[in-house]
């Protein structure tokens, strides 16, 4: 796992690519919080920060190696379409 520190001034594109595959994400800055993303009471988890939070039995999770994943007898369901042969 990588982190970055990206300094938000407008809007930024961050793009991560492996081989075949590649994700990318917007991220715009604001003047005012989106309501929606925001939650009244209680700490806030960074499951970044506390790995145990991002962890359950039988499930994969971010802290998985692709490699381990693939070692499996069957990928995930939503990698078929673009699992390669």
């Amino acid at each position: 796992m990588f982190a970055f520190r990206v300094p938000l001034t407008g809007e930024h594109v961050i793009e991560v690519r492996y081989g075949v595959w590649a994700d990318f994400m917007t991220i715009r800055k604001v003047e005012k919080v989106n309501p929606g993303y925001a939650q009244d009471g209680g700490e806030v988890v960074n499951w970044f920060d506390k790995p145990e939070e991002a962890t359950r039995e039988g499930y994969f999770s971010i802290l998985d190696m692709i490699e381990d994943i693939k070692k499996k007898p069957r990928p995930p369901s939503c990698w078929m379409m673009s699992w390669p042969k």
